[in-house]
């Protein structure tokens, strides 16, 4: 697979993209009103804790109109505290590294859903971590070998994490980002795990099933 999907180069800068988007108030709105749809679920997830508080309420014989306004309020509480906690989350998330000059980097800067960060040296950025795991088939296993990749980048004072889409040459990802950022010094490590997918249990035959059919054929006699 091509790089395109996780290092894109431009006129000012090559970037490893981690999420589409990113560095527009456009970018934030959307997001926000993602954060407003999701946390719809969550008084649905709460109901336990919402059932629980409405059952109390009526033990002390509280009014069945005191006990659905209780039950209204205590939603409408959750899903004001979700809102701007989801809308945080995706807001502060990392869309993009950008690295300039585009060819031999010597700054870098984190771009999250508004804009872009102020642009750091990449003196910070001591190194940059790509973790492959790969599970391969056990013997007679048809399915193909499964591989993931995740990157660490470690700056100062943080570290941003991503997972590369699937199919991602992690040799040439290396290799590129060596070329980028090794003249600034910065490490490129590459760490290769790999482990045999665990075999399947022989099915074993249902002991009530047995019995039941034994019985059965008892029966017929």
């Amino acid at each position: 697979m091509a790089l395109d999907g996780v290092l894109r180069t431009g006129p000012a800068s090559t970037d490893i993209v981690l999420r589409e988007g990113g560095g527009t108030r456009r970018t934030v709105l959307l997001h926000c009103l993602t954060a407003a749809r999701n946390a719809l679920m969550v008084p649905v997830a709460l109901i336990v804790p919402t059932f629980l508080a409405a059952f109390f309420l009526w033990l002390l014989d509280a009014a069945g109109g005191t006990v659905a306004t209780v039950v209204g309020v205590i939603a409408g509480v959750e899903y004001l505290l979700a809102v701007p906690a989801l809308a945080w989350m995706e807001v502060s998330a990392v869309h993009r590294i950008e690295f300039a000059p585009p060819e031999a980097a010597e700054r870098y800067r984190l771009v999250r859903a508004g804009r872009p960060g102020d642009w750091r040296p990449l003196t910070e950025l001591p190194a940059v971590r790509l973790e492959r795991s790969i599970t391969e088939p056990y013997e007679g296993d048809r399915a193909p070998a499964e591989e993931t990749l995740l990157g660490r980048l470690d700056f100062t004072g943080g570290q941003v994490e991503w997972k590369a889409p699937a199919g991602t040459d992690a040799a040439r990802l290396q290799e590129a980002l060596t070329g980028l950022l090794g003249p600034a010094g910065v490490e490129v490590g590459l760490i290769t795990e790999r482990s045999v997918r665990p075999k399947p249990s022989p099915a074993s035959s249902s002991p009530w099933i047995s019995g039941g059919s034994g019985s059965a054929n008892a029966g017929g006699c």
